[in-house]
Parts: C-alpha cells; sequence; structure tokens
C-alpha cells in the first residue's frame, strides 16, 4: 500500500476556516481568513494578503473519503491519501 502527502500552509487560517471536499478525481481545501483586513491595507507578499485559498489536488482513480485523513496544527494542513486496494487497481 502507498500513500501521498500534501503539506499545505494556510497563514492566517484558523481550522474551522478550512474545508475539504472530495470530488471525482480530486481534493478540493477551501480555507477563509476568519478576520477581516482593512480594505486599504496593501499586502507584501501574497501569503499575507485578505484573500482565501483554493487549492485543487489531483487524487487516483476510485479513492473514497476514507482513505484521506486531514490535521491542522497552526495554520498547517497536513493531508494523507492512503492508497486502498481499489484505488491502486484503478490506476493500474
Amino acid at each position: 500500500n502507498g500513500c501521498l502527502e500534501a503539506t499545505v500552509y494556510l497563514p492566517g487560517v484558523e481550522a474551522r476556516g478550512v474545508e475539504l471536499l472530495l470530488s471525482r478525481q480530486e481534493i478540493v481545501v477551501t480555507a477563509r481568513k476568519l478576520h477581516p483586513v482593512r480594505a486599504n491595507w496593501i499586502a507584501l507578499s501574497l501569503e499575507t494578503c485578505a484573500r482565501d485559498y483554493r487549492l485543487r489536488l489531483k487524487t487516483p482513480r476510485g479513492l473514497k473519503a476514507g482513505d484521506v485523513t486531514a490535521q491542522f496544527d497552526a495554520g498547517v494542513l497536513f493531508i494523507r491519501i492512503d492508497r486502498s486496494d481499489a484505488s491502486e487497481a484503478a490506476a493500474a
């Protein structure tokens, strides 16, 4: 059994602002910043701007929700995909 792991950095996001959606052959991570930022604020980098995050990760065929685990800790989201026997057979 193989596994895939992803680490996603989400500065300024709290755990309650993170949503994972498993859709066909991808996982969609949406992370919303919960603290509003003033309209006239100009960020020096993309990581600190007021926008929400959205990331689409391609996944193996036949992936089931039970194959995916996620943990959020201090602005970092850890995603692990355990490839089940059905996922490996579909990928072959």
